[in-house]
């Protein structure tokens, strides 16, 4: 078996970057995790196994590549800008439990990974033996929320372990009736148990971002009842419950679907099951918006096609 390379050094990074004649671009969120103790804590917090499969996304220089490769790893790892590839690979050599993709990780419909990295993944599990498969990744800022609730939705992993902004890490955890309380969310809420692991400052990272960051864990938790709700629809009914976040409940469904929702059915189902009528939308718990949308699935409430 062939040694997993060394995790290279913020030095060795620059040097890199010097030679192929390029600066980390703040545009593709390119700030590289440079603490190398946090890199272990987050591999750590993933509880990887030899020959576990692992997709990254915005591996950069590699160095949470290596780190994962080091534990033994099977990594499937996308990244968008081309040279940057060139850099990883000058660094990390031909490693060859390394699968390295140029792809924009959310190019193509929104129903799941693109088709390169889904049969690179799928080749790698068929590889390894291994059924599923786990997120770990310093995301892109500008990617992270979309593509985790993507994710969940349409190609779970077992488990994830990313570094995001601090605020999309609150986002990601919020409780009903907060600040940050959201569709990304209760999405990713009605897939995942979500926790913060640690945080990170600015200075973990070159070059440094001018926020704080945070490593957050997911852990895929799939209830049977979000299942028994057509799966589009259940996303429609999330994001019109925050169509209009201050107005009461019906007054959000009413905006978002029009002449379609019987508003008489709508109050009477309601007031049936007790619910406030000054209630928001943005109190409603994520199993609550599921009990919401079976509401709505039922008794001619909405009129027409459910994915109008």
């Amino acid at each position: 078996m062939s040694a997993a390379p060394e995790v290279p050094s913020l030095s060795r990074v620059r040097a890199a970057l010097a030679e192929h004649g390029v600066r980390p671009r703040r545009s593709l969120g390119q700030h590289f995790l440079a603490d190398r103790s946090l890199l272990r804590r987050m591999v750590d917090a993933a509880g990887l196994a030899p020959r576990d499969v692992v997709l990254e996304v915005g591996p950069g220089p590699g160095t949470l590549t290596a780190e994962l490769l080091s534990r033994g790893a099977r990594v499937v790892a996308v990244e968008v800008d081309p040279v940057m590839i060139g850099v990883l690979r000058a660094l990390l050599g031909e490693a060859p439990d390394l699968t390295l993709i140029q792809e924009d990780i959310l190019a193509g419909a929104p129903g799941g990974l693109p088709a390169g990295v889904e049969r690179a993944l799928l080749a790698a599990l068929h590889q390894a033996g291994q059924q599923s498969y786990c997120l770990v990744a310093n995301l892109p800022y500008q990617v992270a929320a979309t593509l985790l609730a993507r994710l969940f939705w349409t190609r779970p992993p077992e488990r994830a372990v990313v570094t995001v902004q601090r605020e999309v890490a609150e986002r990601l955890a919020a409780a009903p009736g907060t600040r940050g309380y959201g569709p990304v969310g209760v999405l990713v809420q009605l897939q995942a148990e979500v926790r913060q692991a640690f945080r990170i400052p600015p200075g973990a990272f070159w070059p440094a971002p001018k926020i704080d960051s945070a490593c957050v864990v997911l852990r895929g938790a799939t209830q049977a009842r979000v299942q028994r709700v057509e799966q589009g629809f259940l996303v429609q009914v999330v994001h019109a419950v925050f169509r209009a976040r201050r107005k009461r409940l019906l007054n959000s469904l009413a905006l978002a679907f029009g002449p379609r929702l019987d508003q008489v059915g709508l109050r009477a189902a309601l007031e049936e099951k007790k619910w406030e009528k000054e209630r928001r939308g943005e109190q409603l718990a994520p199993m609550e918006i599921v009990e919401l949308a079976e509401l709505l699935m039922q008794g001619g409430i909405l009129r027409g096609p459910r994915d109008a």
